[in-house]
């Protein structure tokens, strides 16, 4: 799962058991509609990552958000 925090012009996304795909494709969209740009990434393969499962993700991405 996910959990986004907003304060000011920074997001926080914390990341446990993320599939690499949905991760690349929230970042693409955030990207091109909400012009936010990472920047900062703690990353670590999850512990949960299995074969069926593919690559999972656990950490924090911190985006920087357009001024308003």
């Amino acid at each position: 799962g996910a959990q986004l925090t907003v304060s000011g012009e920074r997001a926080t996304l914390t990341l446990k058991g993320v599939a690499a795909a949905a991760l690349g494709a929230w970042l693409a969209q955030v990207r091109t509609n909400a012009r936010a740009l990472p920047t900062e990434a703690r990353l670590v393969k999850s512990t949960a990552t299995t074969p069926a499962s593919g690559i999972l993700w656990d950490g924090v991405l911190v985006l920087a958000l357009p001024p308003r």
